[in-house]
């Protein structure tokens, strides 16, 4: 990138986030909003530093605007000390939540590398993340690359101006464009988890007690999942194989 653009400004960031939802019927998960609590640390220019907020909760809500599909979120959030959810029962309350009906789903692992860029005289921030999860559910371990692109200090650019600055560095780094951009990585972690389970990927007697106990719960989130597969940025859930299947793009080995 510094052969194109002149970097401005950089930091590296990397935090562990825990995501909640209701696991009788996944309300936020269906209604495409997010409850997670993180623990992260930032460092910029070689040192350490926001430790004031590496710990919080945060409810975001996600609209998608536009046939490509824009996302643009509104965040709730609650700087602590604490990656216990019972700490947090002030702002649960304050936005409507019980506790009691909330509980861990998804486990995120997040390294993510933000660049500042001039363009068109404006500065943009660029954040390389790459997540790797846990369902904690099923069991399913997933990883993600995404890209995020955003005016430095939310200055308002438009969303016409903002494709056009993506499609200019997707131009000068085709490899964006098999990154995932905009993306609510609760719903992308549990879909392809999910799918990867049902396609037999792993065998966990945790998951079958559950989906034996809770059938209701399972259909429901089986329809949630078939709807995600059908939105942008869920593709590659929708093109998983069966693990037969998967196995069989494989050549055999004649080594032996």
């Amino acid at each position: 990138m510094q052969s194109q653009y002149e970097i401005q400004d950089s930091a590296k960031y990397f935090s562990r986030d825990v995501y909640y939802d209701n696991s009788s019927d996944f309300q936020f998960l269906e209604e495409g909003t997010t409850l997670r609590i993180r623990d992260g640390v930032t460092y910029h220019q070689g040192k350490r530093t926001r430790d004031y907020k590496n710990k919080r909760i945060t409810y975001k809500t996600y609209v998608e605007e536009g046939e490509k599909i824009y996302t643009t979120r509104e965040r709730q959030e609650k700087i602590g000390d604490s990656t216990n959810l019972s700490d947090y029962t002030e702002f649960l309350d304050s936005i409507g939540l019980k506790q009691e009906n909330l509980e861990p789903i998804l486990e995120v692992d997040n390294m993510r590398r933000m660049a500042t860029v001039l363009i068109n005289g404006s500065p943009i921030d660029i954040s390389f993340n790459v997540a790797s999860y846990q369902n904690c559910i099923y069991e399913m371990p997933g990883s993600i690359a995404t890209i995020e692109i955003r005016p430095r200090e939310n200055e308002i650019l438009g969303r016409l101006k903002l494709l056009e600055i993506k499609e200019k560095l997707e131009s000068a780094f085709p490899h964006l464009k098999e990154m995932i951009s905009n993306a609510n990585i609760y719903e992308i972690g549990v879909a392809d988890s999910y799918e990867k389970y049902k396609k037999g990927y792993i065998i966990s007697e945790d998951a079958q007690e559950y989906e034996a106990q809770n059938p209701k719960s399972v259909q429901k989130l089986g329809k949630i999942v078939e709807r995600l597969k059908r939105k942008r940025g869920i593709k590659q859930v929708a093109d998983i194989l069966p693990v037969e299947e998967f196995i069989k793009t494989f050549p055999e080995d004649t080594e032996k």
